[in-house]
């Protein structure tokens, strides 16, 4: 039995490089050599893959690649998508020499580094890449862990030609998100802004928000927003080890948190990081002024009175590469931002954590993506479902990420735990989620 693999490659290739490490070593738990030798590559004994036009052995499995590992800039691709037995694939050859009538290395360079989001695109009102733009999104193969998927596909292919080669693959596992952008509805706010509050309410006829904001601020009611007393319960008994981010960035039109001296917001802060992992929150603002991004960091530090590495961006706003090289050189080493608002789904086409890639750099960085595939508003305010649709929406996510053996992520607010108003019912709909997530295993079936 062995878990070493030769690769071949005519010449040298960073991309390469990347996806070897992430489909074979990270998702297969195998060794990979490239060698751009011929003679050299022959003469070693052991399984092989050729990743060149020409065939070098009998023994050895053979993909005819597509040119896009081997350049060294970023272009428009020729992406056709087809059929090949239960998969959508692209890059396709015709060339009857290759084991795989398409090149799955360059698939999932392409999906990993999101290639296509280096290219010109038309920006939602936020400055996001649109999920209705993605080639994910317009083949229909955004539902499925389409990396995995080829990870196995090349397993399988490995196996077929090499029976003693041996792979070692993760296990599911379920990580529940926070963003805490606004911990109360009501307390702990500036007088000025309680005040403006409680003008607009009176004003505008809101009578349910005006009696039940007097309730709250006389004591009389909790707050509706503070549901972390409820989340940290659900967490122990269903045994989940939840990630909290917190904003600390300064007030504006799309930030409302409270500040970072507020002696309740620090308080609430040091409680939950004394047995969660937390991150940092950026600020709307710091996605475009960059100078926020290390204050914000600075002040959670002061806060938890640790090192924050971890990070998720306020609205998801993401820009390749500016917003990763933002994050890297404020010391941030893990973010959570990758997923689309408006749907559910894998943006990388991938159900794990895995390297980012800098495609204007050509290499690889310290920066993990960790990406999420389900979040609250992106079922009830994005897309308009019921808890009931909403279910049906979750399972195929869950399922193709229990499959792949993957590692589910859900973003969730503590304000959607409310359970009033437009989020009445989701706290229960939260709570049945988590824990189907937190019971399933590689042989479950739902």
């Amino acid at each position: 039995m062995t878990t070493n693999l030769y690769v071949f490659a005519e010449r040298p290739s960073p991309r390469l490089q990347y996806v070897l490490l992430v489909l074979l070593e990270q998702l297969s738990g195998i060794s990979v050599q490239i060698v751009h030798h011929a003679e050299t590559y022959r003469s070693m004994a052991g399984p092989k893959l050729n990743y060149s036009p020409a065939r070098l052995s009998n023994e050895e499995a053979h993909l005819i690649p597509a040119e896009l590992l081997f350049q060294w800039d970023v272009q428009p691709q020729q992406t056709d998508v087809f059929q090949h037995g239960e998969l959508p694939v692209f890059f396709g050859t015709s060339d009857v020499r290759s084991d795989l009538p398409y090149d799955p290395l360059a698939m999932c360079f392409f999906l990993l580094s999101r290639y296509e989001e280096y290219l010109p695109f038309q920006a939602d009102q936020h400055g996001r890449f649109p999920a209705a733009a993605s080639l994910a999104f317009r083949a229909g193969f955004l539902q499925q862990p389409l990396v995995d998927l080829m990870a196995r596909q090349l397993r399988d292919l490995l196996q077929r030609q090499f029976p003693d080669l041996t792979f070692r693959t993760p296990s599911f596992r379920y990580t529940p998100t926070y963003d805490v952008d606004l911990p109360w509805a009501y307390l702990h706010r500036h007088w000025s802004r309680t005040a403006a509050g409680l003008t607009s309410d009176l004003f505008r006829g809101r009578q349910h928000s005006l009696r039940e904001r007097l309730q709250v601020l006389t004591g009389k009611k909790a707050d509706p927003f503070f549901t972390f007393p409820w989340l940290e319960e659900l967490h122990r008994r269903s045994g989940l080890h939840p990630i909290y981010f917190f904003p600390t960035g300064p007030y504006g039109r799309y930030d409302k948190n409270p500040a970072a001296s507020h002696p309740e917001f620090a308080k609430l802060v040091r409680t939950l990081a004394r047995h969660n992992r937390v991150g940092l929150h950026p600020s709307y603002r710091s996605s475009t002024e960059g100078k926020w991004l290390e204050v914000e960091k600075r002040r959670l530090e002061k806060l938890t009175g640790r090192a924050i590495g971890r990070s998720r961006q306020h609205f998801l706003r993401l820009r390749f590469p500016e917003t990763y090289r933002q994050l890297l050189a404020a010391g941030i080493r893990e973010d959570h931002t990758l997923g689309y608002a408006e749907t559910p789904g894998f943006r990388a086409s991938i159900a794990r954590p895995f390297p980012w890639y800098d495609l204007l750099e050509e290499r690889i960085t310290e920066l993990t993506i960790v990406p999420f595939q389900i979040m609250d508003v992106t079922l009830r305010q994005y897309q308009g479902l019921s808890t009931a649709e909403a279910w049906q929406s979750c399972l195929p996510l869950i399922e193709h990420s229990r499959k792949v053996d993957g590692h589910l992520i859900t973003l969730w607010h503590n304000n959607s735990l409310s359970d009033e108003g437009a989020w009445l019912g989701w706290r229960d709909f939260y709570a049945e989620l988590a824990q189907w997530c937190r019971r399933l295993k590689k042989d479950d079936v739902p």
